[in-house]
């Protein structure tokens, strides 16, 4: 894991973290607009900003972990940070998004199954991406930018046990996502699909 500098200029960009994969999406992209909007939360100290840093790690369950994430922020300071399999695999008890807040972050969680989340610093406008999708393991935000920009930054997680069906729904989710109307796309998460081939992007079946 690590953390990856976001700037605004119209590029397409794969990163590689572990067996974890990162690709951001092609921008500028006009297509027709579809609402994602749920309500912003404006507050006099948050701001608009030109660029990110953002963080990503899978996990293994981050209830034991946190200690070692909080450090990590201390140090690193990330205006977004990006986690999979938030959970363990056992869980035998219901964890609260309180019990997985992190003063000076807002949080935006998924917690079914392994679960996924985004925490983003609260001096950013954001928002959670509502989505007509079946696949669980997901959480997608927009952040304001400047120059009335916006910011897409999701987290996926996709089981290694996957099947046919939650593939198929899971190209939907993306399908969805590639055809809203954005400035920037970042995609994030730990997919499972060890035999990718990333220079030929394409992976047996």
């Amino acid at each position: 894991s690590g953390t990856n500098n976001v700037r605004s200029s119209r590029q397409r960009s794969e990163q590689q973290s572990g067996t974890n994969k990162v690709r951001s999406s092609r921008q500028g992209r006009q297509s027709p607009t579809r609402s994602i909007n749920r309500t912003i939360r404006p507050t006099p100290e948050r701001e608009l900003c030109s660029s990110l840093n953002i963080f990503y790690t899978n996990a293994d369950s981050l209830l034991n972990k946190k200690d070692e994430l909080q450090a990590r922020i201390s140090k690193s300071h990330p205006d977004v940070i990006c986690i999979t399999e938030v959970l363990p695999k056992n869980v035998i008890f219901e964890v609260s998004e309180e019990s997985l807040s992190i003063e000076g972050y807002g949080l935006y969680s998924s917690l079914g199954n392994r679960g996924v989340l985004i925490y983003i610093s609260n001096h950013l406008i954001s928002a959670k991406v509502d989505l007509n999708t079946k696949f669980e393991e997901y959480v997608f935000c927009k952040i304001k930018l400047t120059n009335s920009r916006t910011f897409i930054i999701g987290c996926i997680y996709r089981s290694p046990g996957s099947s046919k069906d939650n593939n198929d729904l899971l190209l939907a989710l993306m399908q969805e996502i590639y055809d809203m109307k954005w400035d920037i796309l970042n995609i994030t998460g730990d997919f499972n699909y060890k035999d990718v081939n990333w220079n030929t992007m394409e992976s047996p079946v």
